[in-house]
């Protein structure tokens, strides 16, 4: 993948809001694109979207 359009392109519910994926000044990148990837409250633990998001990632692969 050289292309960052190709890479937003695979990333579910990307919008406007991931604008920090791109600011390596932006504390917590990764817990916030799980966070904003997945609609989550600001109040839900982080590692709780961060299990759902691998348990779907899983169940998508035992599909194929």
């Amino acid at each position: 993948m050289d292309d960052l359009s190709e890479f937003v392109d695979q990333v579910p519910l990307l919008d406007h809001h991931c604008h920090f994926l791109i600011d390596g000044k932006v504390p917590n990148r990764d817990d916030r694109l799980a966070q904003v990837s997945t609609e989550a409250d600001k109040d839900y633990p982080i590692a709780d979207t961060k299990n759902r998001l691998a348990y779907h990632g899983f169940l998508a692969l035992a599909k194929e």
